[in-house]
């Protein structure tokens, strides 16, 4: 038996997203003792694409739990945060899941997101909420 992933914002989106641990089982199975929390939430993102692809709402309340997850690794004090739900998350969504999961994102995943697409990305800032909602 391989270890979990030693993350706590790892282990955010297992308790959250119970959907996502035959995806997260593979990728133990895959990477064992190398598994990082990026693809972890690279893997959301893919889970995300697929739930809302198939378009009931069983589904999209899935995906919208999903968001919720990430909004509570994005408000964390994880040191990672920023580059795991930018990088991990958001730049692993296809353009129609990301289209459609925006309303269901927390004000600090919008905020990352604006400063993924700016360019201007940086853990140390302290990025401002988006409050358009």
């Amino acid at each position: 038996m391989q270890p979990d992933v030693d993350d706590r914002s790892v282990g955010i989106l297992r308790r959250a997203v119970p959907e996502l641990e035959p995806r997260y089982q593979r990728l133990l199975a895959d990477y064992g003792e190398h598994l990082m929390p990026f693809l972890v939430f690279n893997e959301l993102a893919d889970l995300v694409g697929t739930l809302l692809l198939e378009a009931t709402e069983t589904t999209e309340a899935v995906a919208e739990r999903c968001c919720e997850a990430v909004e509570a690794v994005a408000v964390s004090d994880e040191p990672d945060r920023l580059e795991l739900v930018g990088y991990g998350f958001i730049d692993g969504l296809n353009p129609y899941a990301l289209a459609r999961s925006w309303d269901w994102m927390g004000p600090k995943t919008r905020a990352i997101m604006t400063a993924l697409e700016a360019g201007d990305l940086d853990p140390d800032s302290q990025l401002e909420e988006d409050d358009d909602e």
